[in-house]
């Protein structure tokens, strides 16, 4: 939660560079950036990429796309989130996507989780336990919706800066067979709350 603590700092800090007029980028209608989308908890995919795109004046639709990517020698874990944000710039006298801004988004994935690993069997106090290997393969379905405000940088060299924060509510779905008592995965059940959302990101606009 430091992050959290650290937030207004960055903000700040970059409202402050920010400031002459004489740095920013007006002619743009695109920007393509990565960083950060995620609710601390319950977020099954933190990060992504999106392009956000001019649909009218101070306006425009984001996509993003989140994919997940895990593997070692006992889980194995893939998964994409799509996700979509309408943006409305509320900042007078500013040009192209910059600003500050509201956003409502949504964001949906599916994941899936392949866990093995080594149990073991006591028949007799007397004798070794019988080492039985186990799979868990669990499936995650996750269904976020947010409400954000923020504000975002395009300077002449076509880098751009977004940050944002704001609440959300996430509803994660799980299914398969979980043999392990103390596995990350609910066994058939969900998970769902509300909870604070931070988005920072970097990129390029043209």
């Amino acid at each position: 939660m430091k992050i959290v603590f650290l937030l207004p700092a960055i903000f700040f800090s970059c409202f402050s560079f920010a400031q002459n007029g004489k740095k920013m980028n007006t002619s743009h209608n695109n920007v393509i950036k990565i960083g950060t989308n995620t609710f601390f908890s319950g977020d099954e995919f933190p990060f992504g990429v999106s392009w956000e795109t001019k649909v009218a004046n101070r306006q425009s639709v984001q996509v993003s796309l989140s994919p997940r990517l895990y593997k070692n020698s006992f889980e194995n874990t893939s998964g994409l989130a799509i996700g979509v944000a309408y943006r409305k710039y509320i900042s007078k006298g500013r040009e192209g996507l910059q600003g500050l801004y509201f956003s409502p988004m949504v964001k949906y994935g599916m994941l899936k989780d392949k866990q093995t690993y080594n149990t073991f069997i006591y028949t007799n106090p007397t004798t070794p336990p019988t080492i039985v290997e186990k799979t868990d393969n669990i499936e995650v379905n996750t269904l976020n919706l947010g409400l954000l405000f923020g504000k975002q940088w395009v300077y002449k060299s076509g880098f751009s800066l977004d940050i944002s924060g704001g609440i959300g509510f996430y509803n994660n779905k799980y299914s398969g067979n979980n043999n392990s008592n103390n596995s990350y995965y609910r066994n058939n059940g969900s998970e769902y709350g509300i909870t604070p959302n931070l988005n920072i990101s970097v990129g390029y606009a043209f």
